[in-house]
């Protein structure tokens, strides 16, 4: 089970504060997006099986917000 939680403090977002974090953080998007495949890279290179979320909607029990192909 994976659970995860987010942190800081609350910011408007104006488009002063915008500017402001690209500037601070031009390419953490990009970072983020490339550390995400990598890790796809790996578990397919492990051949980790995938499972669509509407074949396992055991798994989505108790979830906050469960994916919408399984809200009834």
């Amino acid at each position: 089970m994976l659970v995860s939680t987010l942190t800081g403090k609350r910011r408007e977002l104006t488009f002063a504060n915008l500017a402001w974090f690209t500037a601070k953080f031009p390419l953490i998007t990009l970072k983020v997006i490339w550390l995400i495949h990598w890790q796809a890279f790996r578990l397919w290179l492990k051949r980790v099986p995938f499972y669509w979320k509407e074949t396992r909607a055991e798994d989505q029990r108790g979830v906050f917000r469960p994916h919408k192909s399984l809200r009834r």
